[in-house]
């Protein structure tokens, strides 16, 4: 999907705008979890409506990316491969204040970038830091059913529960 993506902007064709498929995109992502994690059934026109609604109000009040472009050089990078023989975990989660059903996910991959496992999961917490330790958790401990030989690498975006492992 990654070098799809990149394909996708590099190309100079009549495809739709760049913001509107990243839109559409985001909103399928979301109305995934929500169809997964809240038994909500997703409404195709909603998906459509909404992507074409945010892209709309993202062009009028975001000026700074008007007549910018994107290439696969100026993409982010945010994924590095593990050493080795070595498994590299990555978790997040969902949390939303006020409400104590949460999700969280992860996926293992090995050197190559392949996915070995993964998985999706709805919990309980009462704050994103606690959300995120249980993916944690949960990803340490499919880490090493898998992986019983060779040190593994985690790979978190909590600055709080970085820190605090540390």
């Amino acid at each position: 999907m990654d070098k799809w993506l990149a394909e996708f902007f590099e190309a100079k064709t009549d495809s739709p705008d760049e913001g509107l498929v990243v839109e559409v995109l985001w909103q399928i992502w979301k109305y995934r979890n929500h169809h997964i994690f809240r038994d909500r059934k997703p409404k195709t026109e909603a998906i459509m409506a909404n992507a074409l609604a945010q892209s709309r109000s993202f062009k009028r009040w975001n000026w700074s990316t008007r007549n910018r472009t994107t290439t696969a050089q100026n993409l982010p990078t945010s994924w590095t491969a593990p050493e080795g023989g070595n498994l590299k975990l990555n978790v997040d989660c969902s949390w939303v204040e006020g409400e104590s059903a949460s999700s969280i996910a992860g996926l293992l991959r090995n050197s190559s970038g392949v996915i070995v496992e993964g998985f999706a999961k709805a919990i309980h917490a009462s704050s994103p830091l606690q959300a995120e330790t249980l993916a944690v958790l949960h990803g340490l401990r499919l880490l090493k059913k898998e992986n019983d030989t060779h040190v593994g690498q985690v790979q978190e975006s909590n600055k709080s529960l970085v820190c605090e492992t540390d």
